[in-house]
């Protein structure tokens, strides 16, 4: 029987954003040799500190369904089917280590919309599901620019 904190292969603990990031690694690594995959390491890093509740300003998940593990199989998904669309389309319709990135990302954190800034009134993450969607792209977009300049830096 298959575990709760584990993938459809029950091998991998999607509970666990470092065992996530590497398998994550792992395919993009396959599909992209001798890439830069430092944004995927700084943007599971990101992750890890703002679900944990350990990111500046941030209070961390509290919400049961859009919670680490949720957005964690979200993002390994994407990369298997990712991974599946790259091997199987001519090069003209691949979408490239660029775009396959940014699209992992916004995977990544399609809902951290729902985790509470410090400055935020309300008692649980829930209390945003009608506008969690906004929120984590509003995330994204203070997000994305600084993931941005920290992977081009030595």
């Amino acid at each position: 029987m298959r575990g709760n904190h584990y993938d459809v292969s029950d091998q991998l603990r999607i509970s666990h954003p470092a065992d996530v990031g590497r398998a994550i690694n792992k395919i993009l690594g396959a599909l992209f040799p001798d890439q830069n995959l430092s944004p995927v390491d700084l943007a599971i890093d990101t992750f890890a500190h703002l679900y944990a509740g350990t990111l500046p300003g941030y209070q961390g998940c509290d919400t049961w369904y859009h919670d680490a593990q949720h957005s964690l199989d979200c993002a390994l998904a994407y990369a298997r089917l990712l991974d599946g669309h790259e091997r199987s389309v001519s090069p003209g319709l691949q979408l490239g280590l660029r775009r396959a990135v940014l699209r992992l990302i916004i995977s990544l954190f399609h809902d951290a919309g729902d985790i509470r800034l410090n400055e935020d009134r309300a008692d649980n993450g829930a209390e945003f599901t009608m506008c969690h969607v906004q929120r984590s792209a509003d995330f994204q977009s203070r997000f994305l620019p600084a993931l941005a300049a920290r992977s081009r830096s030595p």
